[in-house]
């Protein structure tokens, strides 16, 4: 057990497990507030356990798990410390540092719920950004009107060929790829996408995506029709594609692969492999979201704001969205206004007044064919002559 890197639930001290199963299920004389299995999702209370999980594991190879100990108690800013010192031994990044952090400190507000635990997510009243600082990631927000051209020359190609896996999978992705362009859904809302449940399609023939609270990650339902292009991919891969899929018939998925339904793991694969071959560098499913944001957001304000909100954010971060685009707006007509100012002054720019390549200087081979120049007056020659 000491050589684990985490430790599960089953692994856990009996206190600790106790406190965890408690937190889940709740307490029957708390009735206001229910256990976390009815208000947080799976995937999340994993993650959670996670955390906590490879916490216990340090204390276990460093000889300080204590078998009496709460959970609670087990938390000390010196052991977290050794076990932050442990994890940047593992060469991870900041960001994978920090989530480590968050997750402990949310699995041990599940189980402490009345405990003072802010010091773990604001080390000496500092942000964990701040106390845990990342190296800026440089990225190409690519315009959503310039990838679309690649989805509709791969969905033109599937629909001359004959039917085959390959041309299937093509079929799936181009509906995939241009949901995630139009609307940004977040990847965990696409893999819980059923028949029946999540699209409609309407009397014109257009098609409608609806994404359930459970399913959201703000927990708030996501409504909006697709377009007629995006329309027309997807019905193409309900006629064409879907039903060709290995057990495309005992599941209600919507998006199949060739092993069943598709997982988290498989969109990303997707994502990446397409957008390696268009862009020439792979990207995953989330990057969608930011494309489809920033595209908007070049285009206006307003739209910076609606685009986020289609994507299922909350109205404070819609807001912040909507500031960042007013500030590049504004940074935007400050250029175009200090542009007309400069040609209406007949103000030079460093770049304009730079001489154009192969284009000789004054100062050089043109002064010489120009012989010499007078010499410039000096500053009482320059003065009126008195009268």
């Amino acid at each position: 057990m000491s050589e684990r890197l985490c430790l599960k639930l089953e692994q856990w001290p009996a206190l600790d497990r106790a406190a965890w199963e408690l937190a889940l299920e709740g307490d029957d004389e708390d009735l206001e507030l229910p256990g976390a299995r009815h208000r947080i999702s799976r995937e999340t209370l994993l993650s959670y356990a996670t955390g906590y999980g490879h916490y216990l594991a340090f204390l276990a190879r460093t000889g300080e798990l204590v078998q009496g100990e709460m959970p609670v108690e087990r938390a000390t800013p010196a052991r977290l410390n050794k076990w932050l010192l442990s994890l940047r031994e593992r060469s991870l990044a900041p960001t994978a540092l920090r989530q480590y952090l968050v997750n402990c400190h949310a699995a041990l507000r599940l189980m402490a719920p009345h405990a003072d635990l802010l010091w773990m997510r604001r080390p000496g009243g500092r942000s964990l950004k701040r106390a845990i600082p990342g190296k800026p990631k440089s990225t190409v927000a690519h315009d959503v009107a310039d990838v679309l051209p690649h989805v509709q020359r791969l969905h033109a190609s599937a629909l001359v060929q004959e039917d085959s896996p390959d041309r299937r999978q093509a079929l799936r992705d181009v509906a995939l790829i241009g949901i995630l362009l139009m609307r940004a859904p977040r990847v965990g809302s696409l893999v819980e996408m059923l028949m029946d449940e999540h699209i409609w399609q309407t009397s014109d023939e257009l098609w409608n995506v609806r994404f359930p609270s459970e399913d959201t990650k703000a927990d708030t339902p996501i409504d909006y029709p697709l377009d007629e292009e995006c329309s027309g991919w997807l019905i193409d891969y309900l006629r064409l594609a879907r039903a060709g899929f290995p057990y495309a018939g005992r599941s209600e998925h919507l998006w199949m692969g060739m092993k069943g339904p598709m997982t988290r793991e498989g969109i990303q694969r997707i994502c990446e492999r397409r957008t390696l071959e268009w862009l020439g560098k792979p990207y995953g499913p989330h990057a969608f979201r930011k494309w489809h944001r920033s595209s908007a957001a070049r285009r206006s304000p307003e739209l910076a704001f609606d685009a986020s909100q289609v994507q299922g954010n909350s109205v404070e971060v819609s807001a912040e969205h909507y500031a960042e685009a007013n500030s590049l707006h504004a940074a935007l007509r400050h250029a175009r206004n200090l542009k007309a100012m400069r040609r209406q002054l007949g103000i030079k720019t460093a770049a304009s007044a730079r001489p154009r390549r192969g284009a000789a200087s004054k100062s050089g081979l043109a002064a010489k064919m120009d012989g010499p120049h007078p010499a410039a007056p000096s500053p009482r020659q320059r003065r009126s002559p008195r009268p």
